[in-house]
């Protein structure tokens, strides 16, 4: 089975306007002309392999850290106060409930729904979501997280840019007291740790504070997005992973033996010298030179074990900001090729479904 961690499925459908229930081509085939090229569905989930989806609730803020992204058919609304935040992350939510009680997609809740998930999923071809936050503004008060959690979220960022949580991508701020009170909540009742968007400063006082599992579900090796000389990067550097931020997440943090990061595929995350200006022309990111080149530096640090997907891919520019080899979700197995013959099953999922096992809470 092949897990990605972190794929924005409901903000895909809700404001590209797509029908995700079916297949990519009937996506591509439907947008006569695309602002974006559709990778992922629903039904490509199925036919790919891919069983199992870290699928966000993610509220855009009325300020960005990043490039503004293309026009959509529904254009995102911005949140100023935890109150808008938390009615964009609901409607989100309710989509994912709805696709449940159709037979969709299954919710993952627990260490035993995730088993009976994995030996179903050869069956009856119905991808596993595990509902993740990325950004907590939402939570309007950390005495509402166990609302949250009763509605299935399991794993938490507290920023995507700075929260009133912690900082964020683009920020040195740490974590406030407010976040350091939704962490210990979020230990208390089981929700996991993701730290991708964590400042630096951030990130290092999460390692530090109690958690039921530590993980990163989309990041980037530092080491390798140092921009060329009299160049700007066009993503804030510490939106990726020091080697020894890398190192840290393989410690043992909570109910967790190590942690996992997933790998971002998007062109940006993997070359410095990448920017949105590239969209639609030839693409010179290739899974084999700069994607492998980020796996391989994650498993020198923290071991194969530790190594997963976490794509990220339709959340911006779609097709035209994603590796050469990479068409459409169904190509992910493909990424096996790029890593050691024993290592292949546990990043395209072993190793989050055994973070998961560890991590997740039982019934």
């Amino acid at each position: 089975m092949i897990v990605d961690a972190h794929l924005d499925v409901a903000w895909n459908a809700l404001y590209n306007q797509r029908d995700v229930t079916g297949s990519v081509e009937g996506i591509r085939a439907a947008e006569a002309d695309p602002g974006t090229v559709a990778m992922t569905s629903l039904d490509g989930f199925a036919a790919g392999g891919v069983g199992l989806v870290f699928a966000t609730l993610y509220a855009e803020p009325s300020v960005l850290w990043a490039p503004a992204p293309p026009p959509m058919p529904r254009q995102p609304p911005k949140y100023e106060t935890p109150e808008q935040a938390e009615a964009i992350a609901l409607e989100m939510l309710e989509l994912y409930e709805t696709w449940a009680e159709e037979g969709r997609i299954r919710i993952i809740l627990d260490r035993e729904g995730l088993d009976d998930h994995v030996r179903r999923f050869p069956e009856d071809r119905v991808p596993g979501f595990l509902i993740l936050m990325e950004g907590a503004d939402p939570i309007v008060s950390p005495d509402d997280l166990p609302r949250w959690f009763d509605r299935g979220l399991r794993i938490l960022g507290l920023c995507w840019g700075s929260t009133r949580y912690a900082g964020g991508t683009a920020s040195s701020t740490g974590i406030t007291d407010l976040g350091r009170e939704l962490v210990t909540a979020m230990a208390e009742l089981g929700v996991i740790h993701d730290g991708s968007h964590l400042s630096e400063e951030a990130f290092w006082e999460a390692a530090g504070l109690p958690a039921r599992g530590f993980c990163v579900t989309h990041a980037a090796a530092r080491a390798l997005m140092l921009p060329p000389r009299g160049r700007k990067g066009m993503i804030p550097l510490n939106r990726f992973l020091s080697d020894a931020q890398i190192a840290e997440v393989s410690r043992p943090h909570g109910a967790g033996s190590r942690g996992v990061i997933g790998l971002a595929l998007l062109n940006p995350f993997l070359d410095p010298r990448w920017t949105y200006d590239d969209a639609g022309r030839a693409n010179e990111v290739s899974m084999r030179a700069q994607g492998a080149a980020h796996l391989h530096h994650y498993a020198a640090i923290a071991g194969w074990e530790s190594v997963g997907l976490g794509t990220d891919v339709d959340a911006g520019f779609g097709r035209d900001e994603t590796p050469l080899e990479l068409d459409t979700i169904a190509d992910w197995s493909s990424i096996a090729e790029h890593v050691p013959s024993e290592a292949r099953a546990g990043v395209l999922g072993e190793n989050w479904l055994r973070f998961l096992r560890e991590t997740l809470p039982a019934r």
